[in-house]
Parts: structure tokens; sequence; C-alpha cells
């Protein structure tokens, strides 16, 4: 129990002291009070403190953990829901990679994982600009099936047809008989469709029929190369284009039995026109994640 005091106790005193600050004891004897740098203002607000530790912290009513700013003026606020059941979010122990993101593993565990675009994900992507080709590299063995993307493309040269290659780790496969392809093309108003096909050529036809030059003209597809990279079957593509050609007119159609005519190591995909340059336009591929 404390000792009983038998004689009048006596304090010294600092010389002066901060107006609202906590007072503290100075050493074990009980003797020293201590101004201190800690405040409590007339709204009884707590200001002054160089550092806090503590085991928990309680900020009841919904209140804001606020981190402000090097000025003072502005912060950033964490915040509880208005209704919610106690749970824990535990950081991770380390700091996290470039362009990762912080996952929950339902259990409030925290840890860093990358970040991805579902179960696409982007390959490469080419911006023309007068450009002879799009290429796109870096296609490997990670998937099976890539999808191929082609947006707003307008070639230079009126009626010309856009076209496609495949290439490995040599560069891109343009002999005479490398490929063999069957597109076939309906235009908007007619009731009749036209197919086109060749077992031996330097190309895969994608539009065929011709694509316009004009502001307004240009043109577009979304295809599937299947069995790439390390794939021990023949290089499929398969897809859907619409274009608008010379006069105007919209055409619609499908690439449905493309490949290379012999096996290859696929790592990259090229678009060109069948003759001058691709004005403006995207082509874009993405892998196509199974898990």
């Amino acid at each position: 129990m404390p000792t009983a005091i038998t004689h009048d106790p006596t304090f010294t005193t600092p010389v002066s002291s901060t107006n609202t600050a906590v007072v503290r004891w100075s050493g074990t004897a009980g003797a020293v009070l201590q101004d201190s740098g800690v405040l409590i203002d007339g709204s009884n607000n707590i200001t002054g403190i160089a550092g806090l530790t503590a085991t928990q912290i309680d900020i009841t009513g919904q209140g804001d953990l606020r981190l402000q700013d090097t000025t003072g003026g502005q912060y950033v606020a964490l915040q509880a829901a208005g209704t919610t059941t106690s749970h824990t979010l535990t950081l991770p122990a380390t700091q996290g990679a470039a362009d990762t993101f912080l996952k929950n593993n339902g259990s409030g565990a925290l840890t860093w994982g990358a970040a991805g675009g579902g179960n696409l994900v982007l390959v490469g992507t080419a911006v023309a600009s007068s450009s002879s080709t799009l290429d796109i590299t870096g296609l490997d063995s990670t998937y099976d099936t890539y999808m191929l993307v082609g947006s707003d493309v307008r070639p230079s040269n009126q009626g010309v047809e856009l076209s496609m290659r495949l290439g490995d780790s040599s560069g891109f496969d343009s002999g005479a008989s490398d490929y063999s392809w069957y597109a076939i093309r309906n235009a908007a108003g007619s009731s009749s469709y036209v197919g086109v096909n060749d077992a031996a050529d330097s190309r895969i036809a994608i539009a065929i029929g011709g694509t316009g030059a004009d502001a307004n003209e240009g043109a577009g597809f979304v295809g599937w190369l299947h069995s790439p990279g390390d794939g021990t079957s023949l290089s499929i593509i398969s897809g859907n284009h619409s274009n608008i050609d010379t006069g105007n007119n919209l055409q619609v159609g499908t690439f449905g039995g493309m490949r290379r005519n012999t096996v290859i190591t696929v790592d990259r995909v090229q678009i060109f026109f069948s003759a001058g340059t691709i004005t403006s336009g995207r082509f874009t591929v993405l892998g196509v994640k199974h898990a």
C-alpha cells in the first residue's frame, strides 16, 4: 500500500510553464515537476504530441484517422463503415514490387498481388502513324490462345486489303506459299456473300474486298490465334471483320480458316495493307488465361 505522508511534501516546479501543458514527473523520486509539450486546449483537444506509443487506439463514433499533408491544411482520412462487424486488416511484412496491389485472403491478411486484366492479359499494342506494318512481339507458350484486335485501321491507299502475317524468332514469314486462308464477306444492302480463298499465299487476308482511305473509312477486326508458341499443330487464325469500302459502304465478314502451312514457334504477329501504309489505327494482342 502507499507510504503514509508524515510531513509536508516538497515539490520542485519549473521556473515557467507552457499554457495548457500537461505537467509530468521528472525521475522517480516524486519530487520534481516538469513542463511538457503535450497540450490540452479548452475543448479538451490534445496537441503537441511528438510521438505516441500504444497497443490499441479506439476512434469512436465513426471518426476519422486523418493523415495531414506538409502544410497541415489537407488530409487523407481513413474511416470505418457506419455499421460494420469488427475485423482486423493485417498489412504485409514487406514492401510490394512495382505495379502490385493489396489483396485480401478473406480473413483480413493483406498481401501484394500482381495487377491483371481478368482473363485477358495485354501482350502488346502498336499505334499507326503512316506505318508500313504494325508488329507485336512477345507471344510465347504462356497462353494457348491469343486475342488479336484491330481498331480504326485506315490505309493510305484506296481499295486495299488488310492482311496478316505470323513469325518466329527469325522474323516474319512472307514466303509465297507460307499460308492458306479462306474468307467471306457481305456488303450492306446485299443478300449474297462472296467467298475467296488461297491455298498458297504470302499473307493471310483479313478484310477482303478493299478498304477505303477517306477520313470516315477504315477497318476493324477481332481474331483469335490458336496453337501458338509451343503448339504442335499448325497455327490457325479465325475471326470477324468490318470495314468501310471506297464507296462508303459497310462490309462485314469472317476470316474463318487461316493457317501457317508449316508448324513454327510463333512469337510475333503483324498486320499491313496490300499497298501503301497504315495511316492511323491500333493493333493489340492479348493473351487468354484459362485459370
